[in-house]
């Protein structure tokens, strides 16, 4: 009877031990030992995880690899994040399968240079006991940019070269917030698409148009997700709301790159990059306003003052010509800084008033003040306004059909030519003069080709203006650049 038991228990045993037992966890880390500076390699993680479920934690450490960003390629289902020294994929429920592969991109930053290393570990539950295998460490050296390139970049820029495949993206000043609209030209390509941006700490990124993609904002990369682009429209156009919130920078860059299932070369997925776009620090509206009001402001009153002391005598009320002082200062200001009128005001009339009363009521005679006041005060607003309206800048007459030009500033009033050339190391060309969006924006002259206009940008660089860059009409009527090259036939360059 012992016997019998004996062999029922052990045989309770051997069916119950697959059950019991979770196979052999191991994790392989696979990176080439060398990657240049500025560019890019693919890593991949083969996790064996035998028969363990439930949730899951991969962590890769980067703490000893400063200058070193990662983004994700492939996560087998795992939610990814990356925060400068440390990388995870979560799993909610690791996936099934005894074997799982993670890629993922690791790109070198400028200046980066030596010997990195990453480690890591795996953490997992067998049953209800959690378990943690630790993966070992990596090491990899960054090297010098060279003019020569590794396999991973020819095999890029083949793939560039030889597809219709690019990108280009276009940022709209709109109040205190951005409207980046990035399209892509992809031909009658389908599949699996998705576009990445790198948006700069400080902003938050809000969805205006998707194109029937999937839109995502985690840790400062807004990503549009497509399981079939649509495959009739050759030309992709997607736009974000970048809003400032804490500490946002005024200087800023935006880079990102587009992957898709049509651009795998040997079964490796490949990515074109969106050229980057900076945008300055200054727009001219403020500025002018600040430069400008206390200016005019002293000469206008001063010109009251000296004709008002020709025409009139000397028994004048104290009031009637600090009346009349003020509203010549705020009409002035009105006309030259709508939006800091308020404190320039402050500034301007405390000091101003206080000089042309002194002088006016000493010579000013009652019977002829109001009526000269008046009529002198009319006179020199008018004159004021002429000379603030006298610029560099001309509404050109339209070419006819599409042509390019190269927007330098935008601001809510016109300044005039001197302040071009103060503030611009000396620029004194034509400039046209826009009002689009609620904007003034200043433009140069038109030319037929996107090449001529990338050229003129690039001619005007020298002059400091903060950010210039690529504008399109169409017989007057503002476009974007892109409708602009479809409908002229050409090509973007660089």
């Amino acid at each position: 009877m012992f016997k019998s038991l004996f062999i029922s228990f052990n045989l309770i045993g051997l069916i119950l031990l697959p059950f019991l037992y979770v196979g052999e966890v191991s994790v392989i880390h696979e990176l080439p030992s060398e990657v240049t500076e500025q560019k890019s390699v693919e890593g991949s993680i083969i996790i064996n995880k035998g028969s363990a479920t439930g949730p899951a934690r991969l962590v890769l450490n980067f703490e000893n690899a400063s200058g070193i960003l990662i983004e994700e390629v492939s996560n087998a289902g795992a939610s990814f994040s990356f925060d400068n020294s440390k990388t995870l994929f979560v799993w909610y429920s690791i996936p099934p399968e005894e074997t799982i592969t993670l890629k993922y991109r690791l790109t070198a930053e400028a200046g980066s240079i030596g010997s990195k290393t990453i480690d890591g570990t795996f953490s997992y539950l067998d049953g209800e006991e959690r378990k943690s295998e630790t993966i070992d460490p990596i090491t990899f050296t960054v090297s010098e940019e060279t003019n020569s390139t590794n396999t991973t970049a020819s095999v890029e820029n083949n793939l560039i070269q030889n597809t219709l495949v690019s990108g280009i993206r276009t940022i709209e000043k709109n109040g205190n917030e951005y409207i980046v609209t990035v399209s892509i030209t992809k031909g009658n390509q389908t599949g699996f698409s998705r576009l990445k941006e790198r948006i700069p700490a400080g902003f938050t990124a809000s969805k205006i148009e998707s194109a029937g993609g999937v839109y995502k904002f985690t840790n400062n990369i807004a990503k549009f997700l497509w399981t079939n682009i649509p495959e009739d429209k050759s030309i992709i156009n997607v736009s974000y709301r970048l809003t400032p919130i804490e500490n946002a920078p005024q200087d800023f860059t935006i880079t990102g790159y587009f992957s898709a299932e049509f651009l795998m070369v040997d079964d490796t997925p490949q990515s074109i990059d969106i050229p980057a776009v900076t945008i300055g620090n200054t727009l001219v509206a403020e500025e002018v306003a600040e430069e400008v009001a206390e200016e005019v402001a002293e000469e206008v009153a001063e010109e009251v003052a000296e004709e008002v002391a020709e025409e009139v005598a000397e028994e004048v009320a104290e009031e009637v010509a600090e009346e009349v002082a003020e509203e010549v200062v705020e009409e002035v200001a009105e006309e030259v800084a709508e939006e800091v009128v308020e404190e320039v005001v402050e500034e301007v009339v405390e000091e101003v008033v206080e000089e042309v009363v002194e002088e006016v009521v000493e010579e000013v005679a009652e019977e002829v003040a109001e009526e000269v006041v008046e009529e002198v005060a009319e006179e020199v607003v008018e004159e004021v306004a002429e000379e603030v309206a006298t610029t560099i800048l001309t509404h050109e007459t339209p070419i006819t059909g599409v042509s390019f030009r190269v927007q330098v500033l935008a601001a809510h009033k016109t300044v005039d030519k001197k302040y071009i050339q103060k503030r611009y190391s000396g620029y004194s060309n034509k400039l046209n003069l826009d009002n689009h969006e609620g904007w003034i924006k200043y433009t140069t002259d038109g030319v037929n080709t996107y090449e001529g206009a990338r050229d003129t940008r690039n001619g005007i660089k020298k002059y400091d203006f903060p950010g210039p860059f690529v504008t399109a009409y169409n017989s007057g009527e503002r476009i974007t650049v892109q409708e602009a090259l479809m409908l002229s036939s050409q090509k973007w360059v660089k």
